[in-house]
């Protein structure tokens, strides 16, 4: 039991995660909110610590009368083990690129005034609670994101036995 879920959970979190992307998707008109990524990756994060939990209870299992059953159970951590890596560059990658791009929103920028763009006005922008809410914290939270669900994979991958 605890190999076919150690098997399943990733593909099966990371299937829900896609679908609940597309109907963000549908439901903000055609463009996803930030915050609407944090959630979609908090839930192929559970789906990998989880998955990784149940994969390395597996592995730990005594095999009773069959030890067939329990030979996959190698091959269902190191899925959740490649999977996790996958995860944490992925999403490292959109932390930074949303980060980046929160700190790009307070540079300067020269504005038209007029038509012919004769007349410029330099316009700055100053960090408030809205620039922190919707554009600074979601990328944090996505980095702490990361760190917790690599943590937590890698205690319950080399974890002698798992607990539930």
């Amino acid at each position: 039991k605890a190999l076919a879920i150690g098997y399943s959970l990733p593909i099966v979190g990371t299937a829900f995660a896609v679908i609940l992307g597309l109907i963000f998707y549908d439901a903000q008109g055609q463009k996803l909110e930030v915050w609407s990524w944090v959630v979609i990756q908090v839930v192929v994060a559970l789906s990998l610590v989880f998955g990784t939990r149940f994969a390395a209870k597996a592995r730990t299992a005594k095999a009773v009368p069959k030890p067939a059953k329990v030979t996959g159970a190698a091959g269902a951590v190191v899925l959740n083990y490649v999977l996790s890596i996958v995860f944490a560059g992925l999403v490292g990658i959109m932390s930074f690129t949303y980060s980046q791009s929160a700190i790009d929103y307070l540079r300067s920028q020269q504005v038209c005034v007029d038509v012919a763009c004769s007349n410029t006005k330099l316009i700055e922008r100053s960090i408030d609670s809205s620039w922190w809410f919707q554009q600074l914290l979601p990328a944090w939270v996505l980095l702490l994101l990361v760190e917790a669900a690599i943590y937590l994979v890698i205690v319950s991958r080399n974890k002698a036995e798992a607990t539930f």
